[in-house]
């Protein structure tokens, strides 16, 4: 039996910002999230966050467009393509 999970397909773009899906297994159990990220030979967070330090692993990501305006009130993510199940 092959328990292996199926290879998620990588970025085409480096450091392009994805929205990714982040699963995460420890003694408490499973935590999902989602998170801005990007990809550049391996999954990194961005400044502030932790992710990725503690064995975290995308399971589904898109890449993502971000606009924020000046006074800090309106954040709008447009998704421009999904990667891993090309729905």
């Amino acid at each position: 039996m092959n328990d292996r999970k199926p290879q998620l397909n990588i970025p085409d773009v480096i450091g392009s910002p994805i929205l990714a899906k982040i699963e995460h297994i420890n003694d408490l159990g499973k935590s999902k999230w989602y998170e801005v990220v990007y990809y550049d030979n391996g999954w990194y967070s961005y400044a502030g966050s932790k992710t990725f330090q503690d064995g975290e692993q995308v399971v589904d990501w898109k890449y993502c467009k971000f606009a924020y305006n000046v006074s800090g009130i309106a954040a709008v993510w447009e998704f421009l393509h999904v990667s891993s199940n090309n729905n």
